[in-house]
């Protein structure tokens, strides 16, 4: 039986070639097996290496359904038990590729034949197929990598040591070449190209590679080089012969220390005053007098979290705090590089704080206890930026209390101890404060209005305003509107915020690239959805997931900072990461994708919204919906739930409307937009009734679909209606009427239902009537709510029209009869029924008649009459006193009257 694990795991049974393991589960197992092979490992740390998230119910007899797959793949079954102490796999002697790596490798080390060495050392490295563990991403394995990468690149040193002392140093010069500028901060691989070049006669070619390795560790670590790169300079500057093989670093006679490793601060940093003044002031926390102070900076690409960390710890040193020493590194935990090694980080650290290079210990854990000890009761200062995990960082940390850690990530980091700034946006004023900074005064308070476009069109990202800042400085021509122009072309964004060969994009594809492959298939589809922020179960719809799933891994995102977590179970993306998930959609995913997800999606719309209106007001649907229902929904049992559900989607569901008419799928759009139409009169939004209504009609209009184009035709004539836009509503309805000429279904009645609202409410009675009559058997189940039902209902229009009529001829003939009183109280009368009619301006005027001639009559009782029915009107017009007075004389007659 072979095992293989430097490179995909795979196995090979009975001289058999090696196959890979099937089943992402199977290759965890027996990639946590292998690394401890003949070692037994608890379940605990297997279930946890097979479901890493937790989400797995039953685990343990999943994990036991697990190794009896695993077992079928094993020449001998018996090869996996399980004891007390966990599951164990026995491998044989030569069964696993790593085990025969490491023995050739002690073999060839054990060896005093330089040829024989090199081809055992060749022979290990031709056991090697790619990374270890290739594809099998568990956190338990990255220290068993990380050690086999290390030990594979010592071998490397080792072989071409060999081979110079072989003097085939000309045969290699290449190898050793493409290796050191794959790893160039491993200073004995640029000694050994050095040797290599020196020993073939080319001097300058030598000290070339010296001079580059040592720009790199200036600039990358803040270091000089080791003792070992430096004698070697010394040597070839001095054309004294060298050893075959310049061995591994001597100490320096003298240690250097340099531990003011800050880099320079920012000139035009500005803004981020409040988060200054929360670093300054927690300095000093409440808690243990004896704990390190550590403070993470976290937020998304571009926000300018080592902006700020260094700009805090440049003013925190200039104050006299932390002066004794101020470390510094780039972690690379976002950059298109391995993260750096905390083990090679302690090295260059210790270096600096003194430590000569012979002294320091080869293990981590031996080189991060020496670096405590030598920071303990120091005043020192650690800046490490760009972080990767809480595992980079953690051996990285001193334990005095008098020391400062800044980290800055992003991601959010759980190192205990630590309190998280989380880093956002600028304000307005800020980022025309920085362009103010860069640009100069003049042309920013020369274009207001175009200088607030251009900031909100950079999403007010730092690194956004700064790049285009820098464009502004070598454009004097230029003015902030043409910038806003640009800005603004559809597609365009992401290109055009650059300075010179810095670019946005890169950042964003920085953080997008160390994503798992389902988060990056969920952040992709992120750019397709329409609206401003999300919820787990439309993000399961459209990424075809389940919602825990669908939440997982935007809790993910979120803790990458490509995600916004507002709250609520919502979530949103910043503009310019929206445009960048848009455009690696588009790169990504076929046009065919795309089209299934925002199906989806679409589908959960329609669907859940008809569903949260019927909770709230059960009726029939009068036509089939379109899509299919989502297989996860929301819970809307109650009214409540429905109505909440609702106003928080709101602007997703009126986006959806146009997102959907713009992707050809005209049904959807006016399916959805008509299902919303009693939530918008619920809570009188009428402007979005409109608008949904217009979208959906085009779209039905372009799509020649007749059952559309009436609904909407009616439902937007209804919303022109209650908005005073008569003759447009007007127009609609009628329009609507003529393509349902022969159907006298309830689309037409509804038709007829708003056009007798429309003539009541501008006066004209007999078509008010007419329409209403029409459409009375339908009132109260579209109108449930009294209030509204109070203005719609065909009866109320009636009978004030008959009301009007009556008093209207009862005051003609009391004028003609000369009989003040009844003369008075018709025209009480005819104040109600106007006020009924919604004729205002003449209820007023019959009204304020009325009380007139009631007072000449001298009857208390036609006075109280006339002023409780001026009261009402008065209510009615906001008059509020004057009502109040007309009541209290109304209850004072009344009362003399008895």
């Amino acid at each position: 039986m072979l095992f293989e694990v430097l490179g995909p795991v795979r196995l090979a049974r009975g001289g058999g070639a090696a196959v890979a393991v099937p089943g992402e589960l199977r290759r965890r197992l027996l990639a946590m097996l292998l690394a401890r092979a003949n070692e037994p490992v608890s379940a605990d740390a297997l279930v946890r290496a097979l479901w890493p998230d937790g989400a797995a119910a039953d685990r343990r007899a999943r994990l036991q359904l697990q190794v009896h797959r695993l077992r079928g793949l094993l020449d001998d079954p018996g090869r996996l038990e399980f004891g007390p102490d966990g599951y164990w796999l026995r491998v044989l002697p030569g069964e696993l590729d790593a085990d025969r790596f490491g023995a050739l490798l002690d073999e060839a080390e054990r060896s005093d034949d330089p040829r024989r060495g090199a081809a055992l050392i060749r022979e290990s490295l031709a056991l090697w197929r790619g990374e270890p563990y290739q594809g099998v991403d568990v956190a338990d394995l990255h220290g068993e990598v990380q050690r086999l990468v290390e030990r594979r690149l010592a071998a490397f040193e080792e072989l071409y040591a060999a081979e110079i002392r072989c003097d085939r140093h000309a045969a290699i010069v290449g190898e050793l070449a493409d290796l050191a500028g794959r790893h160039p901060l491993r200073e004995r691989l640029h000694a050994l190209l050095m040797t290599a070049l020196y020993r073939g006669g080319r001097q300058a070619d030598a000290l070339a590679v010296y001079r580059d390795a040592r720009k790199l560790l200036v600039s990358e670590l803040g270091i000089e080089p080791g003792p070992q790169l430096r004698s070697l300079e010394a040597t070839i500057l001095a054309g004294r012969p060298l050893e075959p093989d310049p061995g591994p670093a001597r100490a320096d006679p003298a240690p250097v220390s340099a531990h003011r490793q800050l880099p320079a601060d920012i000139r035009d940093f500005c803004g981020r005053r409040e988060q200054l003044r929360i670093l300054r002031e927690e300095l000093s926390p409440p808690g243990s007098p004896t704990a390190v102070v550590i403070r993470s900076i976290e937020g998304m690409g571009g926000v300018g979290k080592t902006r700020l960390a260094l700009h805090a710890a440049h003013r925190l040193v200039a104050t006299g705090r932390y002066a004794d020493v101020q470390l510094y590194v780039d972690l690379h935990g976002h950059a298109d590089r391995l993260p750096a090694y905390p083990a090679a980080v302690l090295a260059s650290f210790l270096r600096l704080l003194g430590v000569p290079g012979d002294q320091i210990p080869d293990g981590l854990d031996e080189r991060a206890a020496l670096y405590r000890d030598r920071l303990f009761g120091r005043k020192a200062l650690v800046l490490l930026d760009n972080a990767a995990s809480e595992d980079q960082v953690l051996p990285l940390l001193p334990a005095s209390p008098e020391s400062l850690v800044l980290i800055t990530s992003r991601r959010a980091l759980a190192v205990d101890g630590s309190r998280a700034l989380v880093l956002d946006a600028f304000t307005r004023g800020e980022a025309e404060e920085l362009l103010v900074r860069m640009v100069g005064e003049d042309r920013v308070l020369a274009e207001p209005v175009a200088v607030e476009r251009v900031v909100e069109l950079c999403g007010r990202l730092p690194l956004a305003i700064a790049l285009v800042a820098r464009r502004m400085q070598s454009r004097p021509r230029w003015s902030f509107a043409e910038l806003a122009g640009r800005l603004a072309e559809p597609g365009n964004r992401l290109a055009e915020i650059a300075a010179g060969t810095r670019r946005l994009r890169p950042v964003f594809e920085l953080s997008y690239r160390a994503l798992a492959a389902d988060e990056q298939r969920v952040f992709r589809l992120l750019g397709l959805h329409p609206g401003e922020d999300f919820t787990a179960h439309s993000v399961a719809a459209l990424a075809d997931v389940t919602p825990t799933a669908a939440r997982r891994m935007l809790d993910g995102l979120a803790d990458e900072h490509l995600v916004i977590a507002t709250g609520g179970d919502r979530y949103r993306l910043h503009d310019l990461i929206a445009d960048y998930a848009r455009s690696v959609v588009e790169q990504e995913d076929s046009a065919h994708q795309r089209r299934e997800a925002t199906g989806r999606l679409l589908d959960y719309y329609l669907h859940t919204a008809v569903a949260a209106i019927q909770t709230i007001q059960p009726r029939k649907v009068r036509f089939s919906l379109t899509g299919s229902e989502p297989v996860h929904s929301p819970l809307l049992e109650t009214r409540e739930q429905a109505e909440t559900w609702l106003r928080a989607e709101r602007a997703c569901l009126i986006a959806a409307v146009a997102c959907a008419a713009d992707g050809g799928r005209s049904t959807h759009a006016w399916q959805l937009a008509n299902a919303m139409w009693s939530f918008f009169l619920l809570d009188t939004y009428y402007e979005d009734w409109a608008e949904t209504h217009r979208i959906g009609l085009a779209a039905a209009t372009a799509a020649g679909d007749h059952e559309g184009q009436a609904v909407m035709l009616t439902w937007l004539g209804g919303a022109y209606t209650l908005q005073g836009d008569y003759d447009d509503a007007r127009d609609l309805l009628e329009k609507s009427l003529a393509l349902q000429e022969g159907h006298d279904d309830d689309l037409h009645i509804i038709a007829h239902f708003w056009l007798g609202l429309l003539h009541h409410r501008v006066g004209r009675y007999p078509e008010a009537v007419h329409h209403t009559q029409r459409s009375m058997r339908i009132a109260d189940a579209l109108f449930p709510h009294r209030e509204v039902r109070a203005d719609l209902s065909a009866q109320y229009v009636i009978d004030a029209n008959r009301d009007f009529e009556r008093a209207v001829a009862g005051y003609t003939q009391a004028r003609q009869t000369g009989d003040l009183a009844e003369e008075g109280r018709f025209l009480a009368d005819l104040c109600n029924a106007c006020r009924q009619l919604n004729m205002l301006t003449d209820a007023l005027d019959w009204g304020e008649r009325a009380v007139a001639i009631a007072g000449e009559c001298g009857s208390a009782a036609l006075e109280a009459h006339a002023r409780r029915i001026l009261g009402v009107l008065y209510e009615e017009l906001g008059r509020i006193r004057e009502a109040q007075a007309e009541r209290a004389r109304a209850l004072a007659l009344e009362q003399r009257s008895t």
